[in-house]
């Protein structure tokens, strides 16, 4: 057994978390541990492997992108003390889905969280610690790199704490901006290219690249990140004066959290979602805010399926919030809701 296997604070689930089909085996070594981390906050409920397995299951991969998810809101006693729990998802000698043209030679670990927003705590950065170590006796790589270090990749903003505070063995290097053209690599999507420091939102991308269909990128196809740049400038600017709401945040979608949706996307402020049909999603809303018209979809829905890169119908379905807010994929909203609170968070913020 491996130094890292016998961690007290790693689970093994390679043969529990579930699958859809498999990942190749590698054609080569591995010379390079790569870091990366969530862009969802670590208290939610999908900021855990299971979590991103299943989100990384929607989007055609086999299963979750990373060998070892580090969960930081799940915590073991150890005999060092508190450490964030690792997850063994996948087998270091598969090639999954998480560095792109590198999947080959790379090990693929997540820190679950969004550190754009939130600290590391003293719990993940030993485990952290613990686990680069045991790799390197176990001789699995021989460098270690964040995902804006490899290469074409200089532009992600993953990692961006202080790298020599949190990872010790890693350089204090800052992402730089986007290049004006990106080729798209294996395992890419929208969603995952627009998150980087300069801003792109998936609607940007989505309006630089009219010709480009989302859900069928190809692995050396060019898009257009420049244009992207610059209509997320102008949308950064707009978005300064996006209105807060002032809403409780209690995970109940009704009348209120409606019409606070609908000030921020500038739609009619009726606090009524129309045109809806039946579904897991649509039975669980609160008061009157759904009406069950002739399904042809609402305004306010169409426009918040825009802003997220969703398919825009005005239909509101499970694809429509749980993949954009980070919470549990289940294809359901549940009463209360964690996705609703997540909502009503970032509403109350107007950082939606």
């Amino acid at each position: 057994m491996t130094h890292f296997e016998k961690l007290p604070q790693l689970v093994d689930h390679r043969n529990t978390l579930p699958k859809k089909g498999h990942y190749a085996d590698r054609t080569t070594i591995i010379t390079t541990r790569v870091w990366h981390h969530g862009l969802t906050l670590s208290h939610l409920s999908g900021s855990t492997a299971l979590g991103y397995n299943n989100y990384h299951i929607t989007l055609g991969w086999p299963g979750c992108g990373y060998h070892l998810v580090i969960e930081a809101k799940n915590i073991v006693q150890t005999p060092n003390g508190p450490r964030a729990r690792i997850v063994y998802c996948n087998d270091i000698r598969k090639k999954t889905y998480h560095i792109g043209n590198s999947n080959n030679f790379s090990l693929g670990v997540c820190v679950t969280g969004d550190y754009r927003k939130e600290e590391l705590s003293d719990a993940t950065k030993a485990t952290i610690d613990e686990l680069q170590e045991a790799l390197v006796k176990d001789s699995i790589g021989k460098y270690d790199k964040s995902h804006h270090q490899m290469p074409d990749y200089s532009w992600k903003a993953c990692c961006v704490y202080n790298y020599k505070k949190a990872f010790k063995f890693l350089d204090d290097t800052k992402p730089s901006s986007a290049p004006d053209t990106y080729k798209i690599q294996e395992g890419d999507t929208l969603w995952g290219i627009a998150n980087n420091s300069d801003g792109i939102s998936v609607e940007d991308l989505k309006k630089a690249n009219p010709g480009v269909d989302p859900t069928k990128l190809k692995v050396g196809q060019v898009i257009n990140l420049g244009k992207a740049k610059k209509s997320s400038g102008s949308n950064n600017n707009s978005s300064k004066s996006k209105p807060k709401a002032n809403l409780k945040v209690d995970g109940k979608w009704g009348n209120g959290t409606t019409k606070g949706l609908q000030q921020y996307l500038d739609t009619v402020q009726d606090g009524i979602i129309s045109d809806q049909v039946r579904n897991n999603v649509t039975n669980t809303f609160y008061g009157t805010t759904i009406d069950f018209g002739n399904g042809k979809g609402s305004l306010v829905i169409k426009a918040l399926q825009s802003k997220i890169g969703a398919k825009v119908d005005g239909l509101l379905g499970p694809n429509t919030i749980q993949e954009y807010l980070g919470t549990v994929y289940d294809k359901k909203l549940s009463k209360p809701s964690l996705v609703v609170k997540e909502l009503q968070r970032r509403l109350n913020k107007g950082t939606f």
